[in-house]
């Protein structure tokens, strides 16, 4: 297997970031790095939230590490703060929100969850993550 050039020292502000919704998204390492795993640095600003979602094939580990947000795991809802973290099984449905302050997390993905269209990132009927145009590049580091 051919190695990845990439650095082995970087930090989370200099990285590229993505916009889906109110969702800004660094890609922590580069695709397969890890294998089989996604790595990603989610930044939700206050007062934002995702619609309800499921993963068909991955499964997904969310990791709270500045503020807080409000995960909602199939029918439990818990607030995560820092040194907090959640399990979500693939096929679970799940949200997350920041009603009181805005909140930083690492999500590990298994096996690697590309975040574009056609994506294991399902929404109910009726409801897209996805506009027409593709996923916003907000620039590195902002």
């Amino acid at each position: 297997m051919p190695r990845l050039k990439t650095k082995l020292i970087d930090s989370i502000s200099e990285l590229p970031i993505r916009q889906l919704k109110g969702l800004f998204i660094k890609d922590v390492l580069p695709q397969k790095f890890l294998g089989d795993l996604s790595f990603f640095h989610l930044d939700l600003p206050m007062g934002k939230g995702l619609p309800d979602v499921r993963h068909l094939k991955t499964e997904e580990l969310v990791f709270c590490f500045k503020g807080s947000m409000v995960a909602t795991v199939g029918n439990t809802r818990k607030v995560l703060t820092p040194g907090d973290f959640v399990r979500i099984p693939r096929g679970t449905w799940h949200k997350f929100e920041t009603p009181s302050e805005g909140c930083e997390a690492f999500a590990l993905f298994h096996p690697y969850l590309a975040i574009e269209p056609g994506a294991d990132i399902h929404c109910a009927p009726g409801i897209s993550l996805w506009d027409d145009a593709p996923l916003e590049k907000v620039g590195p580091g902002t």
